[in-house]
């Protein structure tokens, strides 16, 4: 249908013509009503009464997946006899005008990957499969954000696959170029005619990335035919073969997504997305912090009282946290980590926690990545042995991303893990694999005396169900453990507890309490309170989960919900092991915000009793910078956390702001330039290069 600028459908006024093909036209708009530009996409005249309700039916569930990585429907309206729907306008190219220049560096393809499944597992969760994935749906902007399109356009599988391709496209098959561009990119399932499922997505993104890393398309072929018989016989060789310099696992991640059998690949987005920003350092992309030309960050109004000053801080910190941490850390450093030394009291046993092999095939411990539950389970069982030391799992983590791994290699590579462990400062390691007979589970551990590479003791237990996997596990090879490392001249240890009277008796609980812990630990904040609140849904009593759900509340800015989490969690204190009980009595101060110095003693017995975490030194540091407006204070905390993690850009932002108060605007400047020594490339980096800029731009 013709439209001409000026030209008004409803409130919409076009503009300009963007773009044409065969599902429609698409226009620039402006939204009259609301003064935005929009996107207008207007359907073929001919389109019959079917394809307008499934626009409307596939557009109302599209509107309502408020993610950033999938385009915004803002509406959908007819003119003249023509559907046309309305979208947020995106400025950028697509992914394959990108790919058509080449292969892109791997930082920027792991960035893609983590945005895409973020927003895929969004859409996985609602119900809706997109059945349409390929470059030309999936847009890159000019901010580096992903942007999925035309989630209200795929068809749904039913019939026939070239009918389903023809209907998809609104083309006729001898439209080469464009029935290509979708064959390439089917599932085996949908090229037999069966029905797609999530797992089919995740495929077709498989066949992109491939794309994106090599410049070499896996399956495309001469033909149509040739093509679909490609995807349904052909394995392409390894991306790594074709491509040297790729990490492993993200090479092994890729071929995963491109196996035959959908149930040989990854279980869900979500999986994949985990792996993505457990492995690389991503996180939530939801949102960047704009700076001026001081960089220096916005407070909250000087008439709050400091907990709500304290409050505005970190919640404007997290805005960093998203923007340095989504853009994708990736590391190029210029030295390997070491251990810190005089970080424990020397003759402390410390034991570093690595992840459970699952060796299971159960689709549901691995859809809920049990390896890294057990470990969190462990951790929170070892936390309350006083006279022990454990590692924070942010400091292993910190670790493994600069090795460009994921904390699943520290389950399958035990060289990997000891060199780990060791850096951390550990002199015990802890591993095992979890194994099925059966309905029976069997979980096998060993703990390594990293100073002689001896065993300290292998242990063993049995549940009989994945409802005992908790306690029957965990608290009694714990025991087994606390007794090998209190034998011989070992200091006494305090007794252990069962993890349930700690955390929770329900697996389910604790996995949506450790997914919530991950999205909060990336700053994706809104993906973790529906995670946290299912959690305290299935336990009302789960402490630890009510604490993070405080901690999510309060970074998205609903101080009434913040404060009445908070108290739920005061008052399951006795279901807390001995750190989260300090931690929740520091947050708890923060969070009601009216006692400065109480919220330092609290918080620097923390640091005493756990002098390996991250966030304690971090916000330590906030405590003195924004609170107390003492800047030398400040900044020994954050050095001390730069120590730990340096590439946490919040961190480096701290210190950089703490010198430039100070007035020293060089030593600001050499503070960035130590962190881009270790971050090369990614949001931090962006950010730490737009600091130096405001302020060569502030001395000019």
């Amino acid at each position: 249908m013709p439209l001409s600028p000026g030209q008004r459908l409803g409130t919409y006024e076009i503009i300009a013509p963007l773009g044409a093909g065969g599902m429609g036209q698409v226009f620039r708009a402006r939204d009259t009503q609301l003064g935005r530009e929009v996107a207008i996409k207007v359907l073929p005249e001919a389109a019959g009464p079917d394809a307008v309700r499934r626009l409307l039916g596939e557009a109302k569930a599209a509107s309502a997946l408020n993610h950033p990585n999938i385009l915004v429907v803002h509406g959908v309206g007819e003119h003249e006899g023509a559907p046309y729907i309305v979208t947020e306008l995106v400025e950028g190219h697509t992914l394959r005008k990108i790919a058509a220049a080449g292969p892109v560096p791997i930082d920027v393809a792991l960035d893609i990957a983590w945005q895409t499944m973020s927003g895929l597992a969004k859409a996985h969760d609602a119900g809706l499969v997109h059945r349409d994935l390929k470059p030309e749906n999936l847009m890159w902007t000019g901010d580096g954000i992903v942007k999925i399109l035309d989630f209200g356009l795929a068809k749904r599988t039913a019939g026939g696959a070239a009918a389903n391709l023809v209907d998809s496209l609104g083309t006729d098959p001898t439209a080469t170029g464009l029935v290509m561009g979708t064959a390439a990119y089917m599932s085996p399932e949908q090229a037999r005619g069966q029905r797609a499922d999530e797992r089919s997505d995740l495929f077709a993104f498989g066949v992109v990335l491939y794309e994106l890393l090599t410049g070499v398309h896996p399956f495309r072929r001469a033909t149509l035919a040739d093509t679909v018989s490609a995807v349904l016989r052909d394995t392409p060789p390894p991306v790594a073969q074709v491509r040297s310099g790729i990490p492993p696992a993200f090479a092994a991640l890729v071929m995963r997504l491109l196996e035959k059998d959908p149930a040989e690949r990854p279980a869900s987005a979500r999986v994949v997305e985990r792996e993505l920003a457990l492995g690389t350092g991503s996180g939530a992309r939801p949102g960047r912090l704009t700076r001026g030309s001081s960089g220096a960050l916005g407070v909250a109004a000087s008439g709050a009282t400091r907990g709500r000053r304290m409050q505005a801080a970190i919640a404007v910190v997290a805005l960093v946290v998203v923007g340095a941490v989504g853009g994708g850390v990736w590391l190029q450093a210029q030295r390997r980590a070491a251990p810190l030394p005089g970080l424990f009291a020397p003759g402390t046993p410390v034991v570093a926690v690595m992840s459970i092999d699952n060796k299971t095939t159960d689709a549901d411990l691995v859809q809920s990545d049990v390896g890294r539950v057990l470990s969190d389970a462990f951790v929170q069982i070892l936390y309350d042995c006083q006279g022990l030391q454990v590692v924070s799992p942010v400091r292993i983590q910190s670790l493994v991303m600069g090795r460009k791994r994921t904390f699943a290699d520290t389950g399958r590579d035990f060289n990997f893990a000891q060199d780990i462990c060791r850096r951390a400062s550990a002199n015990g390691m802890l591993a095992g694999s979890l194994s099925q007979i059966g309905a029976n589970f069997v979980l096998d551990a060993t703990l390594t005396d990293l100073a002689t590479g001896k065993l300290r003791g292998k242990f063993s237990a049995h549940a009989d169900g994945k409802e005992k996997l908790l306690d029957a596990l965990t608290s009694e090879l714990a025991l087994e453990v606390k007794q090998a490392l209190s034998a011989g001249n070992a200091p006494e240890l305090s007794p252990i507890r069962p993890v349930s009277e700690m955390t929770t008796h329900s697996y389910d609980a604790y996995v949506h309490y450790a997914r919530g812990q991950d999205f909060n630990g990336v700053g994706e904040f809104d993906s973790a309170r529906p995670e946290l609140e299912e959690a305290v849904r299935l336990d009302p009593e789960m402490g630890i989960a009510w604490s993070e759900l405080s901690c999510a509340y309060s970074f998205l800015g609903d101080r009434a919900l913040a404060e009445a989490a908070n108290r739920r969690a005061h008052e399951m204190r006795d279901h807390m092991n001995r750190r989260e009980r300090m931690w929740a009595d520091a947050n708890s101060l923060w969070v009601e915000g009216e006692h400065g110095e109480k919220d330092r003693a609290a918080i620097e017995q923390y640091v005493h009793e756990f002098p390996d975490d991250r966030q304690a030194f971090f916000y330590a540091g906030l405590a003195y910078e924004f609170l107390d407006k003492d800047c030398a204070s400040a900044t020994r905390q954050f050095e001390k956390a730069y120590a730990l993690t340096p590439e946490y850009y919040p961190i480096t932002k701290g210190l950089a702001d703490c010198a430039k108060e100070s007035g020293d605007t060089a030593g600001a400047r050499r503070i960035l330039e130590r962190y881009l020594r270790v971050v090369k490339s990614g949001a931090g980096a962006s950010q730490a290069r737009g600091y130096m800029q405001g302020l060569r731009g502030a001395q000019g």
